[in-house]
């Protein structure tokens, strides 16, 4: 038996070593296969229908393709629609001044939702103009100034009060100028059939004028040779403080017009219902202040 060489520690017992140094690492083994590739979505298509957002349109790619990719604005995709489209607007605010084209419509995916608006303008403005057989549904129109300009919120020329048609819509126009600016939240002033006819052009609105200054205010103005009609809406024209005296709800002013306006809300600072001259048909209807005046 060897004899033990560390007295102070019995054979049973054994020292760890220190450990050695760590190897190199070995070389990386080959990348696998790639994957096939996921399917691409593809873009809605919705035939005969323009998308319009604010969100992730782009009018310069729209303009190539208007039934695959949604435009940024309105305008754009009325430039790029045709006979019997449907422009179809997803929420957001458009700062836009619009002309409807003849056949085309203009649809918001909700009312509170989908605003067209000019704030603070400094010149004379119409914020929509209608085209013959046309329709703008389901959207918020609104115009603010304080200066002393002419506002327009809706306008209807020619013969567009008997074939284009404003539904669900919310109008509000302020003006905060105590000037003689005129402010309309809709005028009609062209030239069309005056048959009574079941087709109503105003129907499920509410509209809101408010005012400071001296002009002349009103709701819904007919001074053409029109046939306009309105049905079921809420027509506000308000002073909203100043001196002012010419606000009115409704007025007819053509000898040759008829404005028919049945179950609907009216109220003028001044006078609810005006017939200056033609023909108004009232059916129906609530005046917030009995101020009826037909000459």
């Amino acid at each position: 038996i060897p004899k033990n060489p560390f007295p102070n520690y019995p054979l049973s017992s054994s020292i760890t070593g220190p450990t050695g140094c760590t190897g190199p690492t070995g070389c990386t083994g080959p990348t696998g296969c790639t994957g096939p590739t996921g399917s691409t979505s593809a873009n809605i298509l919705l035939g005969n229908t323009l998308r319009v957002d604010t969100k992730y349109g782009i009018d310069s790619t729209a303009n190539t393709s208007p039934y695959t990719y949604p435009f940024k604005t309105i305008s754009n995709a009325l430039k790029q629609s045709l006979d019997g489209d449907c422009v179809y607007v997803y929420p957001g605010n458009y700062n836009e001044k619009l002309i409807l084209p003849s056949n085309v419509s203009v649809r918001g995916i909700n009312l509170q939702s989908v605003i067209i608006q000019q704030l603070n303008v400094t010149s004379d403005t119409t914020v929509v103009t209608m085209g013959v057989n046309t329709s703008l549904e389901d959207v918020t129109v609104k115009i603010t100034s304080s200066n002393d300009v002419n506002l327009n919120a809706i306008y209807f020329p020619g013969t567009t009060t008997i074939n284009a048609a404003l539904r669900t819509i919310l109008i509000n126009v302020t003006n905060t100028s105590t000037d003689t600016s005129n402010i309309y939240g809709i005028l009609a002033d062209g030239t069309s059939s005056n048959t009574v006819s079941s087709f109503n052009t105003i129907e499920r609105n509410n509209i809101n004028v408010g005012a400071a200054g001296t002009g002349i205010y009103r709701g819904i103005l007919n001074t053409g040779s029109n046939y306009l009609s309105v049905i079921n809406s809420t027509i506000f024209c308000i002073k909203t403080s100043g001196s002012g005296i010419n606000f009115a709800g409704v007025e007819n002013t053509n000898v040759n017009g008829f404005t028919s306006v049945k179950n609907s809300t009216i109220n003028g600072s001044t006078n609810d219902i005006m017939r200056t001259s033609g023909n108004l048909l009232l059916n129906s209807d609530t005046y917030s202040q009995g101020n009826v005046i037909i000459d």
